[in-house]
């Protein structure tokens, strides 16, 4: 099966390229060498590049999602695209680590195109103040 529909070996794959990443830039790793050139052997591929095509294609979904229903909230029950749902949490989770000098793939690029189509950072604080009370 293709790795792009399958959000665990997504998951998977995007820790592997994490730990690569870390270890590369001196920083605490539990990516061994050993694991490493076991991954070489089967021609694991540690640039980003189909990690691009896979953002930016949930991006274009998150685009026509926003078309159909006027927002860029996709709810994490989203059972018509699941992987959008997830994408998007993870969006939140990716711009949570940058805002905290945490090692993030949420590139200032990335922030921007999101927010130009209106795209919500956190759900708790737009309810809040969207939120009209009757009293």
């Amino acid at each position: 099966s293709n790795y792009l529909e399958n959000p665990l070996l997504q998951n998977w794959m995007f820790t592997q390229k994490h730990q690569y990443r870390n270890k590369g830039q001196g920083k605490y790793s539990m990516l061994t060498q050993d694991r490493i050139d076991a991954l070489n052997l089967i021609g694991f591929q540690w640039d980003d590049s189909r990690w691009d095509q896979l953002w930016h294609q949930r991006y274009e979904q998150l685009c026509q999602y926003k078309k159909e229903n006027g927002h860029c909230e996709v709810p994490i029950s989203y059972a018509a695209n699941r992987q959008l749902a997830v994408w998007v949490s993870r969006q939140r989770q990716e711009y949570k680590k940058l805002i905290q000098g945490k090692s993030s793939y949420m590139s200032k690029k990335r922030q921007q195109m999101l927010e130009q189509v209106g795209f919500v950072w956190s759900i708790l604080e737009r309810g809040w103040h969207d939120t009209e009370i009757d009293v």
